[in-house]
């Protein structure tokens, strides 16, 4: 596992975004990029030009989103109730739709409150009570569309309307209201939703008291809506969570959130700063259920509804996705005074109060190999590489050590490189369910399989891997926490993996040896990567995140290399990332 030294790269325009997602810096004038290849018109739009590889976002739904190339969407869109100060580090959470970050109120057993100071063991609950900002409306959508009799317009459209609708904003009559507290009532019932894959229910089943038992109800109001249906068809009834009460997750009244968390969780609170916990109008469900509309992929993952500061008007498949401003989102969200050590000498704190967002519209651009999206990026077509990337600019950096062409060129378009510790870790994961490699059935298995992993983690040589693919930007991880987060540690056995590494005589850290390795491949019952019992060479499958190509050749091969030295074959499965999400 490694920690990424995150370099961000931009050229063009004067621009800053920020939504509490991503900001950029300016570097030239519009009248400066050579061989512009926007109008004039466009030039003076306020539009932030910026491409995506690959394949479109897979989940633009808040309760499913959990990928890095969806989050440019889904937090421009949605506002969870907490969000991270843009600038401070370490990280702290700042309110963003909630007005003030609260603390819980710990209760014991008997309901009776319990000082801050009580033992993890005396409490029984963690109750947060979360006032929500008053005036907050969500962006123009035709889900909140009503007649003068208070009637939604747009919940009973005609067929032939459905079947020749592909942008739910072509609708004429749009809506808005008030973002209440019931909003978030409802976006944390669906995460019981059999409908939906929520990644979040997994661990906020053992936190939220009441989710498990929802969670029964509306899989029976599920099954009871589909009773007549082929399990095939995409058109289901709308699900409505409102008739079903959730235990513990409630709306003491229309400003106020209140939670009801088992335990002492501390880590609570930061969950409520990701998209799982932004608010989701019932209105929307209800809009997108209509039949007809899964045939033109018109759905929450598709077609998003939040209160954020950009909308979605245009997206096209695999080409093109366009948010502009909402034109409902509050002036009273500005841009922060404070941050790190220097950078109001950078001049990051130049646009202090300034209302947000700074850009009008972000046009999202596919681009499928990395020599044409350079290319147009040292053009002035696009202002970022690749935005919700940090480390984009290792590329540039490592063309300007290799070439005095490309660093000449790269400082005569003023491009810039700041620096941080990206808050991101790169890891192997392993199937908990496979047999070989998993958590195992037996006391037997299970420590066999154990010895099978260790022996892997030490094989793989991050240390060697950083200094060829990373040109030496980046860290070996000793642990699933990057710097910068709250709890990471320099020092001490927090911050060293006695599994992978070993320490010297003179106090140095240095990965085991491959013999070591090997012997633990050999208690696990594979001598030299053989099955002991059978004979049989030992193969491994590695479902990759990307096909196979020339530009991922070198990294793959290393791979296979690294599981070689102890004998094991490996097998690499390539695929496009929507799949690799699916699997």
């Amino acid at each position: 596992m490694k920690i990424k030294v995150g370099y961000g790269a931009a050229y063009g325009r004067l621009f800053k975004l920020s939504a509490a997602v991503f900001a950029l810096a300016a570097l030239t004038s519009c009248k400066e990029i050579p061989n512009s290849v926007h109008t004039e018109k466009e030039l003076a739009s306020n539009t932030l030009y910026t491409p995506f590889s690959g394949r479109s976002p897979k989940h633009l739904d808040p309760t499913s989103s959990y990928s890095s190339d969806e989050t440019p969407y889904t937090y421009s869109i949605y506002e969870p109730l907490y969000q991270y100060h843009f600038l401070e580090r370490p990280y702290r959470l700042i309110p963003r739709s909630a007005a003030e970050v609260v603390k819980p109120v710990y209760l014991d057993k008997d309901g009776k409150v319990l000082p801050e100071t009580a033992s993890a063991e005396e409490i029984a609950l963690s109750v947060y009570e979360i006032p929500i900002k008053k005036g907050i409306l969500f962006a123009p959508h035709p889900a909140f569309a009503k007649n003068e009799k208070g009637e939604y317009v747009n919940h009973a459209l005609a067929p032939e309307v459905i079947d020749q609708l592909h942008n739910p904003m072509d609708l004429p009559q749009k809506g808005t209201r008030e973002l209440t507290a019931e909003d978030f009532v409802y976006s944390i019932k669906r995460m019981a939703n059999p409908r939906i894959i929520a990644p979040v229910y997994g661990t906020m089943v053992n936190y939220l008291p009441g989710l498990k038992d929802f969670a029964v109800q509306v899989r029976a109001e599920d099954k009871r809506l589909r009773a007549d249906l082929k399990p095939s068809d995409r058109d289901l009834p709308f699900l409505d969570l409102r008739k079903f009460e959730l235990k513990g997750v409630s709306a003491p009244d229309k400003h106020t959130l209140r939670l009801e968390v088992k335990g002492k969780y501390p880590q609570f609170p930061n969950w409520l700063a990701m998209t799982f916990f932004a608010p989701v109008p019932w209105e929307a469900e209800a809009f997108y259920a209509q039949k007809g509309m899964a045939k033109n992929n018109l759905s929450l993952n598709y077609w998003p509804v939040g209160t954020g500061p950009y909308m979605l008007v245009e997206s096209i498949e695999n080409r093109k996705h366009v948010m502009e401003r909402n034109p409902n989102f509050r002036k009273t969200e500005l841009y922060p005074c404070t941050g790190e050590p220097g950078d109001e000498a950078k001049g990051f704190l130049k646009d202090c109060g300034k209302p947000l967002p700074f850009i009008d519209r972000i046009e999202i651009t596919a681009e499928k190999e990395s020599v044409p999206l350079r290319t147009k990026f040292l053009q002035g077509y696009y202002d970022s590489p690749q935005i919700e990337r940090l480390d984009n600019g290792q590329g540039f950096l490592i063309g300007m050590a290799d070439s005095a062409e490309k660093e000449k060129e790269y400082k005569e378009k003023k491009l810039q490189f700041p620096q941080t510790i990206e808050a991101q870790n790169t890891y192997f994961g392993f199937n908990w369910m496979d047999p070989v490699v998993g958590e195992g059935k037996t006391p037997e298995e299970r420590e066999r399989n154990k010895k099978l992993r260790q022996a892997i983690s030490i094989a793989m040589d991050w240390e060697e891997y950083i200094q060829i693919f990373e040109k030496g930007l980046a860290s070996p991880a000793h642990g699933p926490l990057p710097p910068g987060l709250f709890g990471y540690r320099e020092d001490g056995a927090a911050a060293f993996n006695p599994i992978v590494y070993e320490k010297t005589e003179d106090g140095l850290v240095r990965r085991k040896s491959i013999e070591e390795a090997k012997k633990l491949l050999a208690e696990a019952g594979y001598p030299g990567g053989r099955d002991a019992k059978t004979g049989e060479p030992l193969v491994l499958n590695l479902d990759f995140q990307a096909a196979a190509s020339p530009s991922t050749k070198a990294v793959l091969d290393w791979y296979q290399k690294q599981f070689a030295k102890i004998g094991i074959q490996l097998d690499i499965r390539g695929t496009d990332y929507n799949r690799f999400q699916d699997k």
